[in-house]
């Protein structure tokens, strides 16, 4: 299957838009345990100001998440991502996965600087 277009539209000029970002029509998993369902998010200050039906006039800039899922970073809670990290010092093989959070509970495999965990 081919990979979706996920274009975004250019930001706005408008000093009058309510949200930074809409994001529109996509597949929201919000973390609760429930079912997915369709909706529109709305960011403002790198924050979910509302989930529903969004005008997409009142952002700034419009992502177009149709046939895509939208959903919050995820918390990794047994990573091996000591190398990725050490080797681009971002990572992006993670975050790419929408992994934001590690929680490796101070456990190390002897990769990192400080060695293995006694």
């Amino acid at each position: 299957m081919p990979c979706p277009d996920i274009s975004v539209a250019a930001p706005r000029s408008r000093v009058d838009a309510s949200y930074d970002v809409v994001i529109q029509n996509g597949k929201i998993v919000d973390g609760s345990g429930n079912p997915w369902f369709y909706a529109d998010v709305a960011i403002k200050n790198g924050r979910i100001a509302k989930i529903g039906r969004i005008d997409p006039k009142l952002g700034k800039r419009i992502i177009d998440a149709k046939h895509m899922v939208v959903s919050p970073g995820f918390i990794d809670l047994h990573t091996h991502t000591d190398m990725p990290a050490l080797a681009d010092g971002n990572t992006e093989s993670a975050v790419r996965q929408g992994r934001n959070s590690r929680c490796d509970r101070g456990k190390r495999d002897g990769r990192s600087p400080q060695g293995p965990s006694p």
